[in-house]
C-alpha cells in the first residue's frame, strides 16, 4: 500500500511537532542522586561580563542537568579564547574504586560565543567522534552518545 505525498508530509510534520513538544516540555526527573532540571533554569551569562572562569562555572551547571547516571564524572578544561569565542573540552568518564583512572573517556568540545554585549552567550557543542553540532537548549542529551564514543575506543 503506497502512501501519497500529503499523507507522508502529515506524518513527518506530526513527528517533528511531537519531537519539538517533547524537547520543550522536559520535566524534572530523578536519576539516582542527580536532579535533572530544564536548560531554561540555568541563568546564561551575558556576553559583556563573560570570562573563561565564568564559562567553566556555567558549563558545570549545564553538564549537571544532563540525564546521566551518577557513575559518570566530568572535568572541564579551558582550551583557548580568540576574539568572541571561548573553547573548552569536557572530559567524561566512569571511574571506579578498582580503576580510578578510567580506561576510556568521552569528550565534548564546547564553544561559547559572545556576540553582543547585552545578549546571553550562545553555547554550541560537539561530541568526540561525531560531526553534529548541538546548540544548548535545543538538543536533548542522550547517554548513548557517550557509550558509542567509548565503545568505539575499546573495540577499535
Amino acid at each position: 500500500m503506497a502512501i501519497n505525498r500529503q499523507e507522508a508530509k502529515a506524518i513527518v510534520e506530526e513527528a517533528i511537532s511531537n519531537a519539538l513538544n517533547h524537547i520543550s516540555t522536559i520535566k524534572e526527573e530523578k536519576h539516582g542522586d542527580t536532579k535533572v532540571t530544564k536548560y531554561e533554569d540555568i541563568q546564561c551569562p551575558l556576553s559583556r561580563n563573560f570570562t573563561a572562569e565564568i564559562g567553566i562555572q556555567y558549563l558545570e551547571k549545564f553538564m549537571k542537568i544532563w540525564p546521566l547516571k551518577d557513575s559518570w564524572k566530568f572535568c572541564i578544561n579551558f582550551l583557548e579564547s580568540e576574539s568572541e569565542k571561548y573553547r573548552y573540552e569536557v572530559i567524561w568518564s566512569i571511574p571506579t574504586r578498582r580503576k580510578p583512572i578510567p580506561r576510556v573517556t568521552a569528550s565534548v568540545y564546547v564553544t561559547i560565543l559572545c556576540l553582543s554585549d547585552d545578549e546571553p552567550v550562545s553555547v554550541f557543542y560537539i561530541f568526540e567522534g561525531q560531526h553534529l553540532v548541538h546548540k544548548a537548549g535545543t538538543s536533548e542529551f542522550r547517554e548513548v552518545w557517550f557509550r558509542y564514543s567509548t565503545y568505539l575506543k575499546v573495540n577499535t
